[in-house]
Parts: structure tokens; sequence; C-alpha cells
């Protein structure tokens, strides 16, 4: 795993992914650490959580959530 060097969770300031579910947060959270992408969950409100990274790592990290995904859904 490469190291997530210099990261500031009140610099994540870019939306890569937003749902409900806590499993897949934390999973899609596990994902973009191991590929050196630090990352927070946080609260939009009661019912919506939101997965945010630096603007610099937006890019990359929505490449990566989108193979996740697709990898994850039934056929």
């Amino acid at each position: 795993m490469d190291l997530i060097e210099d990261f500031d969770p009140q610099d994540a300031t870019s939306k890569v992914w937003f749902g409900e579910e806590v499993g897949m947060a934390k999973f899609l959270q596990d994902c973009l650490q191991a590929n050196a992408i630090g990352c927070v969950i946080r609260a939009a409100d009661a019912n919506q959580l939101r997965l945010l990274v630096v603007p610099a790592n937006e890019s990359r990290a929505r490449e990566i959530i989108r193979e996740v995904v697709e990898a994850t859904l039934p056929d």
C-alpha cells in the first residue's frame, strides 16, 4: 500500500461519492486509501453520506470509484 502523505482532512472539499450506505462509504474509503488517496466520510444530512478528497485527487478518485461500483453491480 502506498503512503498517503500530507493529507489534511480539512482540505478534502471535492465530493467523489454520496449515498446512504455506511458500509459502501467505508469500502470506497478503503479502496481510495489503498491507492494512496486520502479521503474523509462526512454526513451531509441524516440520511446522506459524502466521500470527500482534496481537489488534486478528484479525477483519479472518481475513476477508482467508478471501477469499483461498476464491478459490484449485478448484470
